[in-house]
């Protein structure tokens, strides 16, 4: 059996990258739960994955490994992008040298 892990957090990641709308707009169901009829799960995509790895990988090594390996299947980059600016347009603490909101 493969090793599985899952990350929880509510509204933000490490008090960064927001849950936002584009994000949920590119989630998508995974067949094997989308019969479920008690509760929905939804899959970010892997550009979203990408950026909250980005985040998390501050305080976990083990993440610039998957990031890497997210880079290999063939990222859509406009996509990081946009989301990016769609985040920094919401939080200007995401800027970079801000540092009282870790």
């Amino acid at each position: 059996m493969e090793k599985f892990n899952l990350d929880v957090f509510v509204e933000r990641v490490l008090k960064r990258l927001y849950l936002s709308e584009s994000m949920i707009a590119r989630a998508e169901i995974p067949e094997e739960f989308s019969s479920h009829e008690l509760f929905r799960i939804y899959l970010v995509s892997k550009e979203d994955i990408f950026l909250f790895k980005s985040i998390t990988s501050i305080e976990r090594v083990r993440d610039v490994e998957d990031l890497m390996m997210l880079v290999e299947t063939g990222l859509n980059f406009e996509i990081i992008i946009q989301e990016l600016k769609n985040q920094l347009s919401m939080d200007n603490s995401l800027k970079i040298g801000d540092t009282e909101s870790y």
